[in-house]
């Protein structure tokens, strides 16, 4: 094996492929697949109310986010968060990944995001901190979002 085994052209053809997968992959990230009915998965047991009230804030300028006065998650997970406190206020329920990641208010980088990972965080962040809270799969690149207690929201 030589030093400087590969030539000029087999460096190019090499450039050329990598761009092309990468274009690929990118393309294929941003297709919305559909989902049949067979392969969802079943809806969890629905949230019993406890009657209680919560307050969450969420603040812009590290984007972070509180519910009654403890602290839950900043960065772009809170701003995932935020936006779907706002959604299910207006009575959304259910989210898919592709319009999350076409959110500009949440400005995801442009290649590379790791939604699935961010969600992943928030989940488990939930479920830790604020268990009336949760984000649950409804199949193939969709999800719920619910919560258990009656929240209002606020925007410091």
């Amino acid at each position: 094996q030589l030093p400087s085994a590969f030539g000029v052209a087999t460096e190019q053809a090499l450039l050329i492929l990598s761009t092309v997968a990468a274009q690929a992959l990118s393309a294929f990230r941003d297709v919305d697949v559909s989902v049949d009915a067979d392969e969802e998965t079943p809806p969890p047991p629905p949230l019993s109310a406890h009657g209680k009230r919560r307050l969450a804030r969420y603040y812009r300028n590290d984007d972070s986010v509180f519910v009654d006065h403890e602290y839950i998650i900043k960065g772009l997970a809170g701003r995932i968060l935020w936006s779907l406190l706002r959604a299910h206020a207006e009575g959304r329920r259910t989210f898919t990944n592709k319009e999350l990641r076409v959110d500009p208010t949440l400005a995801l980088p442009p290649i590379a995001d790791n939604l699935e990972s961010r969600l992943i965080l928030l989940r488990r962040r939930l479920a830790e901190k604020a268990p009336f809270m949760r984000i649950e799969r409804r199949g193939r690149g969709r999800f719920s979002f619910e919560i258990l207690d009656e929240m209002e929201i606020k925007e410091e």
